[in-house]
C-alpha cells in the first residue's frame, strides 16, 4: 500500500460504479426491515427517564457501564421531536448503518484497494448477520455512532498519510474531540480513544514517537470524564452507578479472560467471512476456532512481505479489536453464557470489530491476489456475491420486529384507555398500577409497570382536564419514585382515595 496506490479522482467507469452500489444495496436490502421494529428492553427504560426527569439528568446517566451523553442526547432529541413513535428511532438506526457502510468503502479506496475487493469488504460488513443485535435495538445506537466517528478520524489519518502530510495541532484537536464524542456514545469508543495515541505512534512513525506520545490528553480525558460525570450522576439522583468489578477474581483468571476474548475474536471473524451461512454452524465452536486461526495465520504470512504502511494499518487495527474484546471479556465475563457465544444473544458485540476485520481482510487480500487481475478478481466477487444472495434468502431468519413488545405496550395502553373511560366524568381517573412484561427484569423503583408506560405515551398526568392516579401497594415503590417529574405526583396508595 503504496502512496501511490491511492485512486485517482477520474470519474469511475460504469462498472466500477456497480461495485458500491451493489455493497450498499445489499446492506439497505437486508436491514431496511428494521425501520418496522419496536421499543424493545432498555428502549422502554430511556424513554421512561426522558418524560420523567430534567433533561441533563438524562444526558448524564449512564448504563452498563457504558458513558452515554452523546448516545443520550440523539434519543432524547428524537423524543422530543417525533414522540415515542419507534418508525423514526429506527429509521435513524437504519440510515446512520447505510452512511457507515458507505464511509467503510471509502476507507478502503483510500487506502488503494481496487473496488470489487473494496465492494467485497464493504458487504461483508454492512450485511452481516451480527449487525442486527445492534441495528434491531435502539439503545445499542451509541455503537453506530462509535462507527461513524472512528471511521471519519480513520478516513482522515489515511487521507495525511496519502498525501505525505502529517497531523498537526488542529488536526490533533479534532481528533482529541471526535474521539471524546465516540467515548461518550457507547463503550467501544472508550476503547477507541484511548487506543487512538497508540494507533497515530504507528502509523507516524517519523513524526511521533514513545518520548512524544500523541494524544495523551485522551489518556487523562476520558476516565476524568468517565468517572466524573458517573459521579455528578450520583450526587443528582443519589443512585450509585459505578461498576466495581471483582478484580481479584479476574486477576485470578486472567487466562480466562484471555480465552474469551480470542473466542469473541475468532466468532467476529466466522460470522464475518461465512455470512448467513454461519448460522447453522452457530453453536460448533471448532469451526469458530479453525476459521479465525486460519485467518490469522494467513493474515499474518500474507502481510510479512507486504509495505510498512500495510502492517502498520494491521497492526492498528487488531490492537483496537482485540482492545474491544478484552474489554467486554472484562465487563461481561460474570454474566456470559459460553455455550451461546455465537448466539444473535451477544451479537451486538461485535458491530465495530467486525468492521476492523473487514479493513484487515481487504488489506490482506489485495496482497494475496495481485497476480490475478482486476477481470478474475471482480469474476470472484461476483460469485461471492451471488452466493451470498443464495445465503441470505435461503438461511437468514426475519428480523426480530419485537412483535411481542408492540402487543404488549398495546395491551397495556388499552388497559390505560379502558380506566379513563370508564372512571366516572366528575371524578378524578384512579388505575390501578401493574406489571409491564416487557421489563420484567427491571425493578418495580426503576421501572414502575403499567404507570411507566403510561409516562412514556401520555404528555400530562391529566385528560381532559381529569387528574389521572395510578394505586400502588408497594411503600418502596412509591418512595423510590417520590423525585420523578411525573410520578412524584402519580401515586396513591390503595384506600387513600
Amino acid at each position: 500500500m503504496q502512496r501511490d496506490s491511492a485512486p485517482k479522482a477520474n470519474p469511475e467507469s460504469f462498472p466500477s460504479a456497480v461495485w458500491p452500489f451493489a455493497a450498499l444495496a445489499f446492506s439497505a436490502v437486508v436491514y431496511f426491515p428494521v425501520t418496522r421494529n419496536y421499543f424493545y428492553l432498555d428502549d422502554f427504560l430511556n424513554l421512561y427517564r426522558i418524560a420523567n426527569g430534567p433533561p441533563i439528568e438524562y444526558l448524564l446517566a449512564p448504563h452498563g457501564g457504558h458513558m452515554l451523553i452523546v448516545r443520550n442526547a440523539v434519543f432524547w432529541a428524537t423524543d422530543k421531536l417525533c414522540g415515542p413513535n419507534p418508525t423514526f428511532f429506527y429509521c435513524t438506526s437504519f440510515a446512520t448503518h447505510i452512511l457507515n457502510v458507505y464511509l467503510l468503502f471509502r476507507l478502503l479506496r483510500l487506502f488503494g484497494i481496487d473496488v470489487p475487493l473494496a465492494s467485497l469488504g464493504t458487504a461483508l460488513w454492512g450485511a452481516s448477520p451480527f449487525n442486527e443485535g445492534t441495528l434491531g435495538w435502539y439503545s445499542a445506537f451509541g455503537q453506530i455512532l462509535v462507527v461513524t466517528i472512528s471511521l471519519a478520524i480513520l478516513m482522515h489519518i489515511q487521507l495525511l498519510i496519502v498525501r505525505g502530510r502529517i497531523p498537526n495541532a488542529r488536526i490533533e484537536w479534532l481528533w482529541t474531540g471526535l474521539a471524546l464524542l465516540g467515548a461518550m456514545s457507547f463503550g467501544t469508543g472508550i476503547v477507541f480513544g484511548l487506543l487512538l495515541p497508540v494507533v497515530l505512534l504507528l502509523l507516524f512513525p517519523n513524526h511521533y514517537s514513545w518520548r512524544r506520545p500523541p494524544l495523551m490528553r485522551l489518556v487523562i480525558l476520558i476516565p476524568v470524564i468517565y468517572y466524573g460525570t458517573h459521579l455528578l450522576y450520583m450526587r443528582m439522583t443519589e443512585v450509585d452507578v459505578i461498576i466495581r468489578p471483582p478484580w481479584g477474581a479476574m486477576l485470578a483468571n486472567l487466562i480466562g479472560l484471555a480465552g474469551l476474548s480470542l473466542n469473541l475474536a475468532c466468532i467476529g471473524v466466522s460470522s464475518l467471512l461465512l455470512g448467513y451461512w454461519f448460522l447453522p454452524l452457530a453453536s460448533v465452536a471448532a469451526v469458530w476456532y479453525a476459521i479465525g486461526t486460519v485467518f490469522g495465520v494467513s493474515v499474518a504470512v500474507v502481510v510479512s512481505r507486504a509495505p510498512k504502511t500495510t502492517q502498520r494499518w494491521i497492526c492498528a487495527c487488531g490492537i483496537i479489536i482485540l482492545g474491544c474484546y478484552g474489554l467486554i471479556a472484562v465487563a461481561r465475563a460474570f454474566i456470559i453464557r459460553w455455550s451461546s457465544l455465537g448466539s444473535a444473544d451477544y451479537a451486538r458485540w461485535h458491530y465495530f470489530t467486525q468492521l476492523l476485520l473487514a479493513v484487515v481482510l481487504c488489506l490482506a487480500l489485495t496482497r494475496a491476489m495481485t497476480r490475478l487481475g482486476k477481470p478474475l478478481i471482480g469474476v470472484l466477487v461476483g460469485i461471492w456475491y451471488a452466493v451470498a444472495v443464495v445465503g441470505y434468502v435461503s438461511i437468514a431468519p426475519n428480523i426480530d420486529n419485537h412483535e411481542d413488545s408492540r402487543q404488549l405496550t398495546q395491551e397495556a395502553l388499552g388497559r390505560i384507555r379502558a380506566a379513563i373511560h370508564s372512571a366516572p366524568a366528575s371524578a378524578p381517573i384512579v388505575i390501578p398500577n401493574g406489571g409491564f412484561r416487557p421489563m420484567m427484569l427491571v425493578t418495580r423503583a426503576s421501572f414502575p409497570g403499567l404507570a411507566g408506560v403510561f409516562v412514556i405515551f401520555y404528555p400530562s398526568n391529566s385528560t381532559d382536564g381529569r387528574r389521572i392516579f395510578f394505586v400502588e401497594r408497594d411503600p418502596a415503590v412509591i418512595q423510590s419514585m417520590s423525585r420523578g417529574e411525573r410520578t412524584s405526583t402519580l401515586f396513591v396508595t390503595p384506600g387513600s382515595g
